[in-house]
């Protein structure tokens, strides 16, 4: 048996997670203070104390994205940074890195798409709206359609996006911290896309992600070889860096 374990030791109080529903406006702004709390901890390697955080926090334009941030940090907190996949009655080790890192990655890159500002439109609907489109041909039209798909609506837009954000010198790292037949990743567009795609591989095939080891590893990604240097620990950074750069950028753009 399996189980996700996370600890909360460092906050003084044992975890407890509210059931919510749709109706629940703002739901972590009833708890604001211990949620920063939380939040505050969560990225506490990116605020050198917590009278930075607080210029940030008070910063954010409203209570919709106070709300956001609340919501992220605190999930972001126990399924990812202080959360860990450990197996039990097994006689086998308890934590197995893989196990943990591939659960970490699609909590990491759900989160990335619940910041999206746009509004998730399925495929099927998206078809429905294309009234030029009909009928549809052949698979390689439908394909076709797909794929404009994914870069107008889909989740990996808004992964391709969230990366894009990043400041240049963390997105040269990440380029250069996976190689394709021994030459870095081209740009972040395709740095993205390649671990959504791990990520999607792990989804919907059970497919470990074995790239985010601690240790470099080589792998296989569109029949090529590459060779990862890219970690966890990484993820999780280029993870944090990205949050605060989407909030920042709420914090600047004119209210309207």
């Amino acid at each position: 048996m399996a189980e996700l374990s996370v600890t909360a030791q460092a906050l003084g109080r044992p975890l407890y997670v509210k059931k919510q529903t749709m109706n629940d406006k703002y739901s972590y702004l009833k708890n604001e203070e211990s949620n920063k709390k939380e939040a505050c901890y969560a990225f506490s390697s990116k605020f050198g104390s917590r009278d930075i955080f607080e210029v940030f926090y008070q910063s954010l334009p409203s209570n919709f994205h106070k709300d956001q941030f609340l919501r992220v940090s605190s999930l972001y907190l126990f399924m990812v940074k202080n959360g860990d996949w450990h197996l039990k009655n097994t006689g086998y080790n308890t934590n197995i890195e893989y196990f943990s890192n591939s659960y970490k990655a699609i909590t990491i890159f759900s989160l990335i798409e619940s910041l999206s500002d746009e509004n998730y439109i399925d495929f099927h609907k998206w078809l429905k709206e294309q009234l030029d489109i009909f009928p549809i041909e052949n698979a390689k039209v439908l394909n076709d359609l797909h794929q404009k798909y994914k870069e107008t609506f889909g989740s990996i837009k808004r992964c391709v996006a969230f990366f894009e954000n990043l400041p240049s010198n963390i997105k040269d790292n990440l380029c250069s911290s996976i190689l394709v037949k021994g030459e870095p990743v081209k740009n972040i567009k395709k740095f993205a896309q390649l671990l959504y795609d791990f990520r999607s591989k792990f989804v919907h095939q059970g497919d470990l992600i074995l790239i985010l080891d601690s240790s470099p590893i080589f792998d296989v990604y569109d029949n090529k070889l590459i060779f990862s240097k890219f970690s966890i620990e990484l993820l999780q950074d280029t993870f944090e860096e990205g949050v605060i750069a989407y909030f920042n950028n709420k914090i600047t753009q004119p209210v309207v």
